[in-house]
Formats: C-alpha cells, structure tokens, sequence
C-alpha cells in the first residue's frame, strides 16, 4: 500500500480502522494521525486515523521485511487514482 500511495502521489492513506492497527503503524516507523476519539461498535474498538505516504515510510517498511525492490506489478492501461480537475476552486 505504501509503494502505491507514494507512486500515484498521494500524502496518506487510512480510514476507519481497528484500534488494534495502532501500534503495529509505529513498529513500521510510520506515523499514523488519529482524526478524533476511537469509538466502540459491536465490541470492537475503531478509530480514524491517516498515516503519512513518504519515502521514509517505504524505506522503513521495506527494511523490516528485507525487501530491496518494488512489488508493484501494473498491467493494461494505467488511469491514476486521483484526478484533480482542470481548475481547482479556492476556498475561503
């Protein structure tokens, strides 16, 4: 996830998780951003939480797993995962 976050230019990827991915987010050296207070839903405990796409994130996660190439494989026509309109509006 990393490697394609950071190859289509993206600054971070996450959502709505289990608290439980919390901690395994730091053992990669990545830094995850809480949105708000975790919340409890049929016994489990999520969150919101965005973690950082950088290059030291993928550096980081590759050295844990002993991985020194990528493992992106792209087939067919490649469309990107964000589209950013011709003009961008300004917000107040």
């Amino acid at each position: 996830v990393m490697e394609y976050a950071l190859d289509e230019g993206l600054s971070a990827v996450g959502g709505v998780q289990e608290t439980y991915f919390m901690p395994h987010h730091g053992a990669l050296k990545w830094r995850a951003e809480p949105m708000g207070m975790a919340r409890e839903e049929n016994g489990e405990w999520y969150i919101v939480a965005y973690i950082e796409v950088n290059e030291a994130a993928l550096a980081s996660v590759r050295k844990i797993l002993g991985i020194n190439h990528s493992l992106l494989v792209r087939r067919g026509a490649q469309l990107p995962f964000l589209r950013w309109p011709e003009e961008r509006l300004e917000v107040a």
